[in-house]
């Protein structure tokens, strides 16, 4: 049986704050994330974000900028183009580098 994916940690100023669980890892590699639940997790995200404006989502591309890892994430997301029949929505992953940094390390474009 399949758990969840993450859980939910609460907000940073802009950035929707979770924890990764153990069922984000990759089959390869079980330090990683494997594509599915960060594309899930960003889906919902700009999902969230368009709620009430009347508009669907069409497409949604996922760009892996990096390994992601298993591991406490942000999220945040914002309107790239608004428009009243056609708008751009964006939400961006990052996870912490060793040095503490955050760093991009997916983004769905919708």
């Amino acid at each position: 049986m399949i758990g969840c994916h993450y859980r939910r940690l609460g907000t940073d100023g802009e950035y929707q704050l979770f924890e990764s669980t153990p069922d984000t890892r990759s089959k390869w590699d079980g330090s990683i994330q494997h594509g599915s639940p960060p594309l899930a997790l960003l889906n919902k995200a700009i999902e969230e974000l368009m709620a009430g404006s009347g508009l669907r989502v069409g497409r949604l591309t996922l760009d892996i900028l990096g390994a992601i890892p298993v591991a406490p994430v942000r999220v945040r997301t914002w309107v790239e183009r608004p428009g009243s029949r056609i708008s751009l929505a964006v939400a961006e992953m990052a996870a912490a580098r060793p040095d503490g940094e955050w760093r991009a390390v997916a983004k769905v474009s919708a």
